[in-house]
């Protein structure tokens, strides 16, 4: 059994003849071309992942050496180094922790290169930038 991504399943069928119809229609009256393309992701925000990962496992190694080591540096840096790795792959998982630690500019800027990257693996934009017109993208 074959499993879809995110993407394949984000139009129903009707929606996808719906704007195939559309676009037909508007680019016979045009001379530019119209390309939909939906992707799953546009980027692991890794940095994100990590500053997350970094301020919690900071804030349970304070929390456990004060109640536990007596407030000792020596417990508080292993253990931080220790809890970075759980609470790295807590914001690997979640996408939602993950966003909240992602700024509005990096995403856009995500979103367009990932869209950028796209139209060039297809072969819809040329290598010339000043040929391209408007490139709309949207953040999730």
């Amino acid at each position: 059994m074959r499993s879809y991504s995110k993407a394949e399943r984000f139009f129903t069928d009707e929606e996808k003849e719906r704007l195939k119809s559309t676009t037909q229609e508007v680019e016979s009256r045009t001379i530019g071309e119209i390309v939909i393309m939906v992707v799953d992701q546009s980027d692991h925000y890794l940095e994100a992942e990590v500053l997350g990962g970094i301020l919690i496992s900071s804030l349970l190694s304070l929390i456990f050496t004060l109640l536990f080591f007596h407030s000792s540096i020596w417990s508080y840096i292993p253990l931080n180094f220790i809890l970075f790795f759980p609470c790295r792959l807590l914001f690997q998982r979640i996408d939602s922790l993950k966003r909240l630690l992602v700024g509005i500019r990096r995403k856009e800027e995500a979103v367009r290169q990932r869209a950028e990257r796209g139209f060039f693996e297809k072969g819809t934009l040329q290598d010339k930038e000043e040929d391209w017109g408007p490139l709309l993208s949207f953040p999730s």
